[in-house]
């Protein structure tokens, strides 16, 4: 292989590069290199890093996954020293002044608009990818940093889609740009960014001063930033992934291969199912774990060099799918620069409001979305979406501020409506439901008072006070007028209209308002093979098949690895620590112990689950027989601790408990 001077590197960098190209059109297909390889260009050369040149984000991206460690070795062989390659997109400056002036000089005028659509201006909007909610409800980012990487990404958008597109963006961003929708101010947005190379869990970075020299003063003198465009993944549902991938390869044969053909079959099937056939498992979730499904492929695998083409592309589609599966969530401008300043709203606050907008009732007969949310488990459904105690959300609900965006509905359902409609409603309010009007139109600021006729005019935007008399939004010494909003909204009754009232719209969606405790199918159903692992009872007389058919796993691969370990105890103790009061929380105590006996298997929950566990089945049914008849409690005559542990349960979970536990009708038995 030629070899050239690093001196020659320094001045001449594209010579290198040459040889790098010439080298890789000889090994790699023809179609590939044309498309990504051929066009690029070295830059710079500076401190053991070439930096080249790609066409668009997308082709950095293709690049960086596939080529930076070959190149990298091609180009220490041609220097005989170290030698690191950066990609970087490659095209004249977005943010030239002169494009600014021309883009700025097109305004779309409205020929006819309301008073609300020429101040509210409700289609200039910020859109994020729904999925980062998930980041928020998961508790992967707090409320504050959902605004910074909203607001970072905002600033970034118009130049990263002028780029056309790519994983992440990078450019100088003035702080004015950022604060602008950050509902903050200067001093903490300064305060936030102090000595922080990476918030918000690493979507933004910053990067090292490349000097100015532009036409911008405004830009060259403000920090430079790499965004993150498309949210990560949350720890949670990395874990998942990570342990489906893992289970399936660890199930192929030891050739590499083979394992990179169980990776490429096992993205592929995840791809085509629904993301909440899989992610709703239980799962501990890791303090750390990869950002994409890309990081948790070479994770899986051990590769530090390129990934496969066709591997690469199936992570590819899998992220894609995951990120796309839950809509885009639209935010106007006028809710982050204009109310949520006006009314004082907390970070917390905002991001509630977005949430239940986003989750308003959508009724997909008749296209129209309404303007409330139905809350299964009442303030505890709204907590787990947002990440909010319950504690806040109480408080907040008796706030005029914050009921200016959302409120509960008292409904009241006539005693002799026995409709199936009426029936499921008064089973979802009866179980703690709760159901939220949200007003996804933007509230009024404050009222302009007309003397003459004395009617109020609402305004939406600030006004001069020494021109006119104003009934102020919020405060002060004016009447608080929107306190009254839609005052008669707050009771709703079934007797006052009759189709498309609002309670008459709240029954469409109950038809199934439960989120069941058994596990979901995580794959389509498929027959397996027979005599893959024993049967064998064991474990205290539990059948761990017998536990499977009680605990469905619907993916094959897994339920295998489970039946080969054949441990049952570590099952059933899992099964009791998700049920007892410790587990208080857990939407699906099955799913849990399938997650953590595939992932950890012959590691059961604490010793005193574990001791349950040995009782043995006839024991346990009897322990349970007992607790559901209360007055023949006797805990001396129980030394595992199970009666102790389990005296305050509900009745409803120690009935789930037992259907997770034995084959037959345990409540006929009890009674």
């Amino acid at each position: 292989m030629t070899t050239i001077a690093t001196s020659t590197l320094v001045s001449d960098p594209q010579r290198a590069w040459q040889i790098v190209l010439g080298q890789l059109q000889m090994e790699m297909p023809r179609a590939s290199y044309e498309t990504w390889v051929r066009d690029t260009k070295a830059l710079s050369y500076k401190d053991g890093h070439l930096m080249i040149g790609a066409r668009n984000a997308y082709a950095r991206d293709w690049l960086e996954s596939r080529l930076q460690s070959t190149a990298s070795r091609l180009l220490i062989g041609i220097m005989n020293c170290a030698v690191e390659v950066d990609f970087i997109v490659f095209q004249p400056d977005l943010l030239d002044t002169d494009d600014l002036e021309e883009e700025n000089d097109h305004e779309i005028e409205l020929a006819s608009s309301s008073h609300y659509e020429e101040e509210v201006k409700p289609h200039r909007v910020i859109v994020i990818p729904g999925y980062a909610l998930r980041l928020l409800a998961q508790g992967d980012l707090s409320a504050r940093e959902m605004s910074l990487w909203m607001s970072f990404r905002q600033a970034a958008y118009f130049d990263w889609k002028k780029s056309k597109g790519g994983a992440s963006f990078t450019r100088n961003i003035p702080h004015q740009e950022i604060i602008k929708f950050a509902n903050m101010s200067r001093t903490s947005f300064f305060r936030e960014i102090r000595d922080k190379d990476f918030l918000a869990e690493g979507m933004i970075q910053r990067l090292p001063e490349m000097g100015g020299g532009g036409f911008n003063p405004r830009l060259d003198n403000a920090n430079r930033w790499k965004v993150s465009m498309s949210p990560r993944l949350t720890r949670r549902d990395a874990a998942v992934i990570e342990l489906i991938l893992s289970t399936d390869i660890a199930l192929a044969e030891e050739t590499t291969e083979a394992r990179k053909a169980a990776a490429l079959h096992s993205l592929d099937e995840m791809a085509k199912r629904s993301p909440s056939d899989y992610l709703d498992m239980e799962i501990k979730t890791p303090k750390h774990a990869p950002a994409n499904v890309i990081e948790i492929l070479r994770r899986a695998l051990g590769i530090e060099d390129d990934i496969p083409a066709a591997l690469f592309e199936a992570s590819e589609a899998l992220q894609n799918k995951l990120i796309s599966a839950y809509g885009s969530v639209v935010i106007t401008h006028h809710f982050l620069t204009e109310v949520a300043p006006h009314f004082g709203l907390t970070q917390s606050q905002v991001w509630t409001a977005i949430v239940l907008r986003d989750r308003c009732y959508y009724d997909y007969e008749s296209g129209i979305e309404h303007d409330f949310v139905m809350a299964p488990q009442g303030l505890a459904s709204i907590s787990a979406w947002t990440g909010v105690s319950v504690k806040s959300l109480k408080r907040w609900i008796e706030q005029d501020e914050f009921r200016q965006l959302a409120r509960i509905l008292k409904v009241d359902i006539p005693e002799n409506d026995r409709s199936e409609g009426a029936d499921r409603l008064r089973q979802f309010l009866g179980a703690g439901g709760h159901i939220l009007n949200v007003r996804k139109e933007e509230p009024a600021l404050g009222y302009l008072c007309d003397e003459e006729s004395e009617r109020l005019i609402p305004l939406w935007t600030k006004w001069d006070s020494a021109l006119d008399k104003v009934v102020l939004g919020l405060g002060q010494s004016g009447t608080r007028v929107w306190t009254k909003w839609d005052s008669g909204l707050d009771k709703v009754g079934l007797g006052f209209g009759q189709s498309g009232t609002p309670l008459n719209n709240l029954y469409k969606p109950l038809l199934n308002p439960y989120k069941p405790h058994k596990p979901q199918q995580t794959t389509s159903k498929a027959k397996t093979s027979g005599g893959t692992s024993p049967l064998a009872q064991g474990g205290g007389g539990w059948d761990i098949s017998s536990l499977l058919k009680l605990n469905p796993v619907s993916d094959p691969k897994i339920k295998n690895r489970i039946l080969e370990k054949n441990d049952p105890i570590a099952m059933v103790s899992w099964l009791l620590y998700g049920y007892s009061p410790e587990g208080e929380g857990i939407n699906s105590p099955s799913n849990l112990a399938i997650s953590n006996v595939a992932s950890a298997p012959n590691q059961g929950a604490r010793q005193i689950y574990q001791g349950i566990a040995l009782l043995g089945p006839d024991r346990l049914r009897a322990l349970i027989d007992d607790i559901s008849q209360p007055y023949q409690l006797d805990q001396a005559e129980d030394e595992s601790g199970f009666l102790r542990i389990f005296k305050k349960t509900p009745p409803e979970k120690i009935h789930e408990l037992a259907s997770c536990l034995f084959e037959e009708n345990w409540q006929s038995r009890s009674n």
